[in-house]
């Protein structure tokens, strides 16, 4: 409180009165205090309140760093100001206050001075009022080629306040909110212009199961200013694991963390010439990746990489992120597929099995790793097979069809479609069951062979595998099982046999004849007949 009205020797009995209705007197918005005695009323009032706001700027606004020659410091100029504001009811032609403030230049380091004296602290003193903005300008010096140019100056500005008393005896107080202290920045002018790019060393294909490593080759430029802090980052998926990094050009180092449980991908950080990734420079190096045979890799593989550093900024013209994938071929392993078979069970009205519903699958699963000569041919139900709903046939010309080509398959006749799950790395399938005439009846032909076609081919996870073979267009293979079927006209033997037997009894017949016209049976009998018995030697 300020006395508005000096206390008079006469007041030797005082009393107190406070005014529940009007507490500001004097207009300020400030409380004021009213003390009465006999007859006379002395007020105090409030010192009035003001707000005190510094700012600095800087020219140029931030450092260059392109300076070669070492021996030269960098000139700048500081530009401090004060501005002095009501903040509460007062008379702006008298208020006024004295400010005594001192700057600091890189508060936390040492890049900068005042050439005379050889200082980093300056101070001045003044007197504000609420007229104008009062500014003070500064020349100072920052070191040539500093080595630290990635932390930016940090200059302190402090200041103390001291009202000075007006005509009517009122001093201002500085208010409570009012920053005494405060941190004006000033950056290096640092643009970098980087180029990043990687490729996959010898490899055009990832083959799991035969492949140990991938190898990721990566180069980075630096086409402009020097980049400070510069780093690569290089991400991958699960199933890859970091083993070493191997350098060609430049100081480089790397370290990595896996990815886990498959929820994230790997990261690879690699720091380039550290601290200073000069002018015009350019590192090269490979970083080379485990591939876990029992991984489960998608059909190709990405891999990121981004180059970031701690610069003010990039050039436009910076390829600061690549990112390329590679195929995977999974071999060596054995791969979850299901078998697809399809078997035509009916034509037209016709069932081309006796009964369809008994068909049976079967198999000989092939070994190729250790296996027992007993195991080789184990014949299995497969229990996994599962029958699904027919498939219609999509031609509707069925005979005519059939006698052209003399086949049947699921193009003319509906199809069984039997789906087995399976992860062996080989099986032989086998179809049995008994065969019907209905649906040969009904195409029309006395004779013919005929070629009855089931296929089977697979089902994969196709995000995940491709089938390499250049003749199917990297497409499953689709294997045909065929059976022969033979159609004959049966023949009536009767009318042979006996005109065969009637044939045989007329030759024998006219056999006899002629023999007996040659004398045949005469010649024998008188043989027989007229011989005598030879006289007996004595």
């Amino acid at each position: 409180m300020s006395v508005y009205q000096p206390i008079q020797s006469a007041y030797n009995k005082i009393s107190l009165s406070v005014s529940h209705t009007s507490f500001d007197l004097s207009g300020d918005s400030l409380p004021d205090l009213a003390v009465g005695s006999n007859g006379a009323v002395l007020l105090l009032r409030s010192k009035p309140i003001v707000m005190v706001e510094a700012q600095v700027t800087f020219s140029p606004d931030q450092i260059p760093t392109n300076n070669s020659d070492c021996n030269s410091p960098s000139n700048n100029t500081a530009k401090v100001c004060f501005t002095m504001t009501n903040h509460s009811t007062v008379d702006v032609e008298t208020v006024q206050a004295q400010i005594n403030y001192t700057l600091t230049l890189d508060s936390t380091h040492n890049r900068a001075y005042i050439e005379t004296p050889k200082q980093r602290q300056l101070f001045n003193t003044f007197t504000l009022d609420m007229a104008k903005t009062h500014c003070f300008s500064h020349e100072f010096n920052i070191k040539a080629c500093p080595e630290d140019v990635v932390n930016e100056l940090c200059n302190e500005l402090g200041f103390t306040f001291e009202g000075v008393p007006s005509s009517d005896k009122l001093s201002p107080s500085l208010a409570q909110q009012a920053q005494t202290t405060t941190y004006h920045h000033l950056k290096f002018d640092t643009t970098d212009n980087l180029k990043v790019d990687f490729n996959f060393t010898g490899s055009t294909e990832v083959r799991v199961g035969i492949d140990d490593l991938l190898n990721v080759t990566v180069s980075v430029e630096n086409r402009e200013e020097n980049s400070y802090n510069s780093r690569v980052t290089l991400t991958y998926p699960p199933g890859l694991s970091y083993r070493k990094f191997t350098i060609q050009q430049g100081r480089v180092e790397c370290n990595s963390l896996d990815a886990k449980n498959g929820s994230s991908r790997g990261k690879s950080d690699c720091t380039i010439d550290k601290p200073v990734f000069k002018s015009n420079a350019k590192v090269v190096f490979t970083v080379s990746y485990g591939i876990d045979t029992n991984s489960e890799l998608d059909r190709k593989i990405l891999i990121t990489a981004n180059a970031t550093s701690a610069n003010a900024k990039h050039s436009q013209e910076s390829e600061l992120y690549q990112q390329k994938e590679i195929d995977v071929e999974n071999t060596g392993r054995a791969v979850n597929v299901t078998v697809v078979i399809k078997v035509p069970v009916r034509l037209g009205d016709a069932d081309i099995w006796v009964n369809p519903g008994s068909i049976k699958i079967q198999f000989n699963e092939l070994c190729f790793y250790g296996c027992d000569s007993n195991d080789m041919l184990s014949n299995v139900q497969i229990l996994g097979c599962d029958k699904h709903n027919d498939e219609e046939p999509t031609r509707s010309d069925v005979v005519d069809n059939i006698k052209k080509d003399l086949t049947v398959d699921c193009s003319v006749a509906r199809c069984a479609v039997f789906r087995c799950n399976t992860s062996c790395d080989g099986h032989v399938y086998k179809l049995s069951a008994n065969l019907s005439s209905g649906w040969i009846e009904q195409i029309g032909l006395q004779s013919a062979k005929f070629r009855l076609i089931s296929t089977a081919t697979w089902e994969y996870d196709r995000n995940k595998y491709i089938f390499f073979s250049p003749e199917s267009e990297n497409k499953p293979p689709v294997r045909q099982i065929v059976a022969t079927v033979e159609v004959y006209t049966e023949t009536d033997l009767t009318n042979a046999i006996i005109g065969g037997t009637v044939g045989g009894l007329v030759l024998l017949a006219l056999i006899t004849a002629g023999l007996y016209k040659a004398g045949f049976f005469q010649s024998v009998h008188a043989d027989q007949g007229g011989a005598e018995p030879p006289e007996e030697q004595q």
